[in-house]
This record gives structure tokens, C-alpha cells and sequence, in this order.
């Protein structure tokens, strides 16, 4: 899965609900959920306030932010 550029600048991106993926956000949210991941990896490159995980299990975060909750 991928979403970038127009589709996500300054905006807040959910991601839920996903098992066995992976998950390529291009370009630069505001704010970012992840929630109810199993076993997935999420790219991100900056994201302008913060990041909140939760009920994450085996997955892998690769990211750039200026806060991870």
C-alpha cells in the first residue's frame, strides 16, 4: 500500500487494521495513527507533529517525526 504527495500533505493518516504488510506513506502528514498492526512494516518520511501507535505486535517502523507516542 502506498500514499503520497497531494493525497496525504498536512493531513492526518489512519492506518488500522492490517496484517502481513506493507505500507509506504510519500510525502509529509500532519499526524499519523497506527493501530491494530500485526506483523507489518510501515515507511514514513517526515511527519510534521507526531506519531501514535497503538496495539502494534512484530511490526517494524521506519520513520522521521517529532514525536512517536
Amino acid at each position: 500500500m502506498e500514499l503520497g504527495g497531494e493525497e496525504i500533505y498536512k493531513k492526518d493518516v489512519s492506518i488500522e487494521r492490517l496484517e502481513n504488510c506493507k505500507v509506504f506513506l510519500r510525502g509529509i502528514p500532519s499526524t499519523v495513527h497506527i493501530n491494530y498492526l500485526k506483523n507489518c512494516q510501515i515507511f514514513s518520511g517526515p511527519v510534521s507533529t507526531s506519531i501514535f501507535a497503538e496495539n502494534c505486535h512484530d511490526c517494524t517502523l521506519i520513520i522521521a517525526c517529532q514525536q512517536l507516542r
